[in-house]
């Protein structure tokens, strides 16, 4: 890194699904990033190398993306970034990040087509078998609820929507259950698992039943 003084763009690559932010050449890293962006270099991030940009505290208050699997752990350790998992690329001007490592083609035709041109990246996606507008990794995520909290009432309600995920989520019959009005239910129910009720509800509404409670492919 330290040969390198004038760069356009810096793609962070993916380091797997573990971060390990204590091993000794990560803050020189982190420096180095802030430094390269200083001096003009746009700086892009793929899977989970969107925890390295963080750490830079360049995205406090940008819109970023990770592998839909580490959105938990990501909005613990940078609760100051606007993560959205269910898009594939985010820009926020000179800094760009791409979702699961395969998301490192969309990334790469977006960047392609920022710089060059629409055509130029067309030509790129129909060399590469891409399709150039895909813009979401939704389908491919797993609903997996947080369930490590203490309140009672909301964890009898997650078992419940649990048990009748084939039906259709009635939020003021599940509310009632607990003695709550819906206004009362939904902040109660973010404030126990961290995600708003009547998100999971629209997620609930657009994923085939046996999708829905899959076994998470990482914790």
């Amino acid at each position: 890194m330290d040969d390198v003084d004038d760069v356009d763009l810096v793609i962070v690559p993916s380091q797997g699904f573990f971060f390990y932010p204590a091993t000794k050449d990560h803050g020189q890293r982190i420096d180095w990033l802030k430094d390269i962006h200083g001096r003009g270099a746009d700086l892009a991030s793929v899977c989970a190398g969107a925890f390295t940009l963080a750490s830079t505290g360049l995205l406090d208050g940008k819109t970023a993306t990770t592998h839909w699997s580490m959105s938990k752990q990501f909005k613990k350790q940078f609760p100051k970034v606007d993560l959205c998992t269910d898009l594939l690329v985010t820009d926020e001007g000179h800094l760009f990040c791409g979702g699961g490592i395969s998301a490192e083609f969309n990334l790469s035709l977006y960047l392609i087509e920022k710089y060059f041109g629409r055509e130029i990246a067309l030509q790129s996606a129909r060399c590469t078998l891409v399709n150039l507008d895909c813009i979401t990794q939704s389908p491919f995520a797993v609903f997996t609820p947080e369930k490590n909290h203490s309140d009672k009432l909301i964890l009898d309600a997650q078992d419940h929507i649990e048990r009748s995920y084939q039906s259709v989520v009635d939020v003021e019959a599940i509310a009632s259950g607990t003695g709550m009005s819906v206004r009362q239910f939904n902040r109660r129910f973010k404030a126990a698992t961290g995600e708003a009720f009547n998100g999971i509800c629209n997620f609930l509404g657009s994923k085939p039943p046996k999708s829905i409670w899959s076994t998470p492919l990482f914790l």
